[in-house]
């Protein structure tokens, strides 16, 4: 942290706009890696702020100096600060306005992802944007808004988890086919492709999780991919 402080003066010094967005993209990193396992909650807020101050003004330089891919991925990292503040957050309405501020954040990367064809980060910021709905849609009190957030966040993490598929990004499928089960649960009942894509998703993650050793959890997949296809066949 005490090296990327000291790169972020040297860059402001220099009048270095596109060095010092990226030292200030690497601070936001490094204050949010701190926070997760900061002991304080207050401390914790505190951090984040703090990498939520470093990579808006990183994405700010970015779109005056026009560099669209770098821009897009500081409004990705940005969502991911923001959501961060949003779960500290003890206030419901802060949390509200949290979120709505991660998930502009990650549409607009969205936006830029598409237009630029670079679909395995496209992927990355529709998984975001799945995660993001489907927190508003836990703290939505109205039921026709709840379920459009909810089907918004399928619908995100579908296309995000087939463009993992296509790019070959099994990294990122290990934690999108747990995300898509999660997803879709909420709408088993009543949405019968959200049923088929529980299905899908849970005996893909038990596959996958095996291949990396992840026994136990690959278990629960299996077990839950299993019992959907026994109720299927009664």
């Amino acid at each position: 942290m005490k090296a990327i402080e000291e790169a972020i003066k040297i860059h402001r010094r220099l009048n270095l706009p596109a060095d010092l967005a990226g030292s200030l993209n690497n601070a936001s990193n490094c204050y949010s890696d701190v926070a997760q396992v900061a002991e304080d909650v207050e401390e914790r807020r505190r951090l984040l702020q703090q990498a939520l101050e470093a990579i808006e003004e990183a994405r700010e330089l970015y779109r005056r100096l026009n560099l669209p891919a770098n821009l897009a991925s500081s409004l990705n990292n940005a969502s991911n600060r923001y959501s961060d503040l949003a779960q500290a957050a003890e206030d419901v309405e802060e949390r509200h306005r949290l979120l709505q501020q991660a998930v502009k954040a990650v549409e607009e990367a969205i936006k830029i992802r598409r237009r630029l064809n670079l679909p395995a980060d496209l992927a990355v910021s529709l998984n975001n944007a799945s995660g993001c709905y489907s927190a508003q849609a836990e703290l939505e009190q109205e039921e026709t808004e709840k379920h459009a957030l909810q089907v918004r966040a399928c619908q995100s993490i579908d296309e995000a988890i087939r463009l993992f598929e296509q790019v070959g990004q099994t990294y990122w499928l290990v934690q999108a086919y747990p995300d898509g089960v999660r997803t879709h649960l909420p709408l088993m009942s009543e949405r019968p492709g959200s049923l088929e894509r529980v299905k899908e998703y849970a005996a893909k993650a038990a596959k996958l999780l095996k291949a990396y050793g992840e026994e136990e959890e690959a278990a629960y997949y299996e077990e839950l991919a299993r019992r959907l296809r026994d109720e299927a066949a009664d």
